[in-house]
């Protein structure tokens, strides 16, 4: 059995992922994922831990404002009123 040292690697390597991308509307989009879904543990340089649980989020300030504008030029309710 060989040491693991810094710079060493595993031979065999298999990782799985998942990621899942919610968008509602235009705007806002959430993200959320999985990283190493099988609980794989490996050394790759360094050791890699297991399991990773991410979430994430978008808001797209910018063109909400502009489409916010828009709408009150046009006489529109902008903000749902």
């Amino acid at each position: 059995m060989r040491a693991k040292i810094l710079g060493d690697h595993d031979q065999n390597i298999s990782v799985s992922d998942t990621k899942v991308h919610y968008q509602p509307s235009q705007n806002p989009s959430f993200d959320f994922g999985i990283d190493k879904l099988l609980n794989e543990q490996y050394f790759l340089f360094h050791p890699f831990p297991g399991q990773d649980l991410r979430a994430g989020g978008e808001v797209q300030v910018l063109s909400w404002l502009r489409s916010m504008a828009a709408r009150r030029l046009r006489g529109e309710p902008w903000l749902g009123f």
